[in-house]
């Protein structure tokens, strides 16, 4: 004859912690990482990207005379590069309070 093996009942979980757990989730959910500024301060790194990708496009002039595309593109671009860094470590002032 084979044996039946006892059946296993899961244990109860507290609905206390099941809640707490449940709202710091949600808590967690309603704080996000970006702020409206950080997403401003990351159009205006990707506009100067774009535009300085753009003047590289012009005519290529000879290095001894001054031209856009020679010198001031590429400090565009580089700038436009610090300027999204800048944008993702961005972290709004929290106002101090007075104790």
């Amino acid at each position: 004859m084979a044996t039946q093996k006892p059946k296993v009942q899961p244990k109860a979980v507290k609905t206390e912690k099941a809640v707490t757990a449940t709202s710091s989730v949600s808590q967690s959910r309603d704080i996000l990482p970006f702020t409206k500024m950080n997403y401003i301060l990351l159009l205006v790194g990707i506009g100067m990207i774009s535009l300085g990708f753009f003047l590289m496009r012009g005519p290529f002039v000879d290095s001894k005379t001054f031209s856009v595309p020679l010198h001031i593109s590429p400090l565009l671009v580089v700038g436009g590069f610090i300027e999204i860094v800048f944008a993702i470590m961005y972290k709004p002032r929290t106002p101090k309070s007075e104790a």
